[in-house]
């Protein structure tokens, strides 16, 4: 989210109040506020006096480095870093009342994020992929490692890749699906690297079995024929 937003005080806020959204449109108070503080605009504008420039993502207000404004059918947010977005109100009715200084920021936040989440989730999921990609070739290298030190009976390193992708894709089908109900790229992350912390775990008991197991058989069929002798 935008640094920008840290510039909204209470004064802003009560002039916020009092307005509604009604179907994506802003509707009802003033009609117009403005307060600047240096370089930083806040604004109430239904009449669209301030004009943007630049494309969506990289939006500027001529004469100010941060900005903030309500406009009448979206929401014009304007950082000093760069990045500037036209945000559209969210298709809902509800009354702005009895406004904070918190409750103006989580308002910013929530019509930010409904607009935005599709192209957050993507580039979370990109980043999760590139993880998965590096772990699952660390996974199949330590499981590789486990044949060269005798540890298990693997035939192969294509048998070792397979067991490291099949222990990945379950935790990152997990997260994806975490994503999709309540998506937290934090609460997803975790979901993905505890899930492949503990397919990592059984994926190794599972080797160590079958290798007693085989060992086991192995010498149960030498005793078997040492007695047929």
């Amino acid at each position: 989210m935008p640094s920008v937003i840290q510039e909204v005080d209470e004064t802003f806020a009560d002039q916020v109040e009092g307005y509604q959204l009604t179907n994506g449109k802003l509707t009802g108070g003033k009609g117009f506020y403005q307060v600047e503080k240096g370089r930083a605009l806040l604004a109430v504008d239904m009449k669209h006096q301030f004009k943007t420039s630049g494309e969506n993502g990289s939006l500027k207000v001529k004469g100010y480095n941060n900005a903030i404004i309500f406009q009448s059918d979206h929401l014009i947010i304007s950082d000093q870093n760069g990045t500037g977005f036209s945000v559209r109100y969210a298709k809902m009715d509800a009354g702005l009342k009895d406004l904070n200084v918190h409750d103006v920021e989580a308002l910013i936040n929530k019509l930010w994020f409904a607009q935005y989440k599709p192209m957050i989730m993507v580039l979370a999921y990109a980043v999760i992929f590139i993880i998965q990609l590096f772990m699952t070739a660390a996974l199949a290298g330590g499981i590789w490692i486990t044949k060269i030190s005798k540890m298990t009976r693997l035939v192969s390193f294509k048998e070792a890749a397979s067991m490291a992708i099949c222990g990945s894709a379950l935790p990152a089908f997990a997260a994806a699906v975490a994503g999709m109900v309540h998506f937290d790229f934090i609460t997803v992350l975790l979901i993905y690297s505890c899930g492949v912390a503990l397919m990592i775990s059984f994926t190794f008991r599972y080797l160590t079995q079958t290798r007693d197991y085989n060992g086991n058989l192995h010498f149960g069929g030498n005793h078997g024929k040492s007695a047929a002798f």
